[in-house]
């Protein structure tokens, strides 16, 4: 009987003193956090990048809710620090294309006391409406009499609306006024297939056609050739 006792009491020590996943022991987690850019018009890729500031959060075992959080360094590193051996669970959030934020998690696990663990690169993403290239061009204007039989005049048109969109859309993103010398630009423009256009008088049926011109956006400031219509 003395003997039982003895046995259970080890039995219950050996429980007590087993250590659960968290705080309390000398091991680290650390890891990096990549950001891949994407354009809220086209959902062509933008740009990669780590993740400076950015919120990471840890789970402890089976928990339901994370133990503690950090955020990333300037160079997109974290660290979860004094923690006990286990499996954890490191998440931050990331983006599809409507914008809405879900986890995105990585799985890990901590072998012994004094280990340091590297965390697998977690990849977010997040999409943007903003970029950093320009395109301008010119807007020229064959001035015509009312049934576009004899031209009066040509000249680059003031003060005349020209519109951005996307390839083959329907509707245009931006619009602007071309200046007294009838140059535009449009600024803060993200990679892709575009257009830019203005309307022309024609002597059909339709009354106005847009002129296009197309072209490709990707690290570069474009160019244009004028843009002509008939006035």
């Amino acid at each position: 009987m003395k003997n039982l006792i003895v046995l259970f009491s080890v039995i219950l020590m050996f429980v007590s003193c087993k250590k659960e996943p968290g705080k309390g022991g000398a091991s680290k987690l650390k890891g990096r956090i990549v950001v891949d850019e994407y354009s809220v018009y086209n959902y062509n890729h933008v740009r990669s990048y780590y993740a400076a500031d950015e919120t990471v959060y840890i789970v402890y075992g089976n928990n339901d809710y994370y133990g503690d959080r950090v955020r990333t360094n300037s160079d997109g590193y974290y660290e979860f620090s004094n923690l006990q051996h286990g499996e954890y669970h490191v998440y931050t959030y990331t983006e599809n294309e409507q914008e809405d934020k879900k986890a995105v998690y990585a799985d890990v696990n901590i072998e012994s006391n004094g280990s340091v663990v590297d965390v697998p690169y977690i990849k977010v993403r997040k999409y943007v409406s903003s970029g950093t290239v320009s395109v301008n061009g010119s807007l020229f204007v064959y001035d015509y009499n009312s049934d576009l039989t004899m031209l009066k005049d040509t000249f680059y048109g003031a003060n005349r609306y020209v519109y951005f969109g996307l390839k083959n859309k329907e509707t245009y993103l931006d619009r602007v006024k071309t200046n007294p010398n009838g140059y535009f630009k449009f600024y803060n423009l993200l990679p892709g297939d575009y257009e830019v256009y203005a309307y022309s008088q024609t002597n059909t049926a339709a009354g106005q056609i847009a002129i296009k011109k197309y072209f490709t956006i990707d690290k570069s400031d474009v160019e244009l050739s004028r843009i002509e219509i008939i006035d």
